[in-house]
């Protein structure tokens, strides 16, 4: 169940990030979400993987 709700909820977070995004500097926003929600979703999927031997 985790591995679904965690990557969910950063992916909701990152979309909200998008959405206050300035418009002429897009990145500082944009770039720190995609490196957080990749580094979050991994993380969780990593550890799923090893529970679930």
């Amino acid at each position: 169940m985790s591995a679904v709700v965690w990557p969910l909820a950063v992916l909701l977070s990152a979309a909200g990030l998008c959405v206050i995004a300035p418009r002429r500097a897009p990145g500082l926003y944009l770039g720190p979400a995609a490196c957080t929600a990749a580094l979050i979703t991994i993380a969780v999927l990593y550890v799923t993987a090893i529970w679930s031997r």
